[in-house]
């Protein structure tokens, strides 16, 4: 039977709080030297906390206060493995902006601060403190207690130039876009100068891309040798990597923050959903990331499988219209589309009925800067009315393209289709591969096309596909 093995953090603990902790049925029974329970560099203070991340699902009984962890609890030692659909692209943070090198530098480096998931806000991580005496201008000062994994302290040089070269390089770029240089003070303490005021410089600051690498490595092996044996200060160093197969990282045992809670930490690569999915049934991995609904549905009848439903920070997936031409550059045409499409059916049918949430706005209401504005209702007639007034009473012929093996997005590309389809407008739906989507779409070559995004992506995304120049 599993057990597990649950910290909380600093001097909160759940018994403090009168809450028991039941795994398999099993209550289970807390050390007097609890310490916080680390997961990608984040404290958590609630056993909830520390479920959502390690991806296993609780259910929490008011009347008895008891949290429940799902059977697949994570005991403090041993091997995570977590099945993945595909494996980092670069080991150096700024070497991509793909997901998966993001999940892998979360583990392996640290950022200046980090996001609170749970309440959205700016945390400590290397830098203990921070101020800006004015909006261009953020001054810092680092942890003095933290080491890479060579045993080489972390000091200010290495956070000049992991931001400087991140400036620099073509895949993340846009992350330090607005950073113009960094004024080292002393080893622990620097100032980041920027060229204009840029609200969300924080944010930035958290994201997995921006990790910290050490100056004094990076610049004697360069970035082929940093790109295969990468150095970090996270809770999880480099052990092995099997191109298509595997990726193994170790436990830091010299972490500046609590130890990671298992020993070793496994992603796997397996490209189809589905099999990414049964590899948890088959005890194979103990986490499969990135399921297809229907996977999910099935999966939720095993009792000892917990399917975990929340939040993120994705756009998720939307229609881009090429507005430079026609007949996109009519405002009149997209606004009938959008009266023309039943988003909710789209939804349904492409994610399944409990999964994914309809927004109104670029930005979901779990990130800084969201609005909330009223969606537009299915209105088949006055859809009609706007494409008459636009000079298409009969509509026309258009295309929408979807990357190749995304099967939600074909999904979404046929639903499009149907729906417009009924008030005159003919779709052609167009695979490719992702590379032709995203360098076609920035070439403006596309009517519409389906992208989507992470948050820390998104400015990226929205940047080729929102404006016409690069210059904005």
């Amino acid at each position: 039977m599993t057990t597990a093995t649950v910290w909380a953090a600093d001097s909160t603990s759940a018994v403090t709080y009168g809450v028991r902790v039941v795994v398999n049925g099993i209550e289970q029974q807390f050390a007097d030297d609890m310490r916080p329970f680390i997961v990608d560099g984040r404290t958590f203070l609630s056993v909830r906390g520390i479920a959502d991340a390690l991806g296993i699902a609780v259910d929490w009984d008011d009347e008895t206060a008891t949290v429940y962890i799902g059977q697949r609890a994570i005991s403090g030692g041993g091997q995570l493995r977590v099945a993945v659909p595909h494996l980092p692209i670069s080991l150096d943070p700024a070497g991509s902006n793909d997901s998966a090198t993001a999940l892998a530098a979360a583990q392996i480096f640290d950022t200046l601060v980090k996001l609170d998931y749970d309440t959205m806000e700016i945390m400590p991580n290397l830098a203990i403190s921070w101020d800006m005496p004015d909006a261009m201008t953020v001054d810092i000062e680092l942890r003095r207690d933290v080491v890479f994994h060579n045993g080489d302290r972390l000091i200010a040089r290495d956070v000049q130039f992991t931001l400087q070269f991140a400036a620099t390089f073509a895949e993340t770029a846009i992350f330090a876009a607005h950073i113009d240089s960094v004024t080292v003070h002393d080893d622990y303490n620097l100032t980041i100068h920027l060229d204009r005021p840029f609200v969300p410089i924080l944010r930035n600051l958290a994201l997995p891309h921006l990790g910290i690498v050490p100056a004094e490595v990076f610049g004697r092996d360069g970035w082929d040798n940093f790109y295969n044996h990468p150095i970090g200060s996270g809770p999880f160093k480099f052990e092995s990597f099997v191109f298509g197969q595997y990726m193994t990282l170790a436990r830091n045992e010299n972490y500046w923050g609590a130890p990671a809670g298992v020993e070793s930490m496994q992603f796997i690569q397996i490209a189809d959903a589905s099999s990414r999915a049964m590899s948890v049934a088959d005890g194979l991995a103990d986490i499969a990331l990135m399921i297809a609904p229907d996977d999910a549905t099935l999966l939720e009848s095993d009792p000892d499988i917990n399917i975990l439903h929340r939040p993120n920070l994705a756009i998720s997936d939307y229609i881009a219209f090429n507005t430079q031409i026609e007949p996109f550059n009519n405002p009149l045409v997209t606004r009938a589309i959008s009266y023309a499409l039943d988003v909710q059916e789209i939804l349904y049918n492409s994610f399944g009925r409990h999964t994914g949430t309809i927004i109104t706005t670029p930005l979901p209401n779990t990130v800084w800067g969201h609005t909330e504005i009223a969606p537009f209702d299915t209105n088949l007639d006055h859809a009609r009315q706007l494409l008459a007034a636009a000079g298409y009473p009969n509509g026309f012929e258009t295309t929408i393209w979807w990357n190749m093996g995304n099967f939600n997005r074909l999904h979404m590309a046929e639903n499009v289709q149907m729906q417009l389809a009924q008030v005159g407008i003919s779709v052609e739906v167009i695979e490719l591969d992702w590379p032709t989507v995203l360098d076609g779409g920035s070439q403006g070559l596309h009517d519409m096309f389906l992208p989507a995004g992470q948050l820390y992506q998104a400015t990226r995304i929205m940047h080729y596909f929102t404006f016409s120049t690069r210059q904005v």
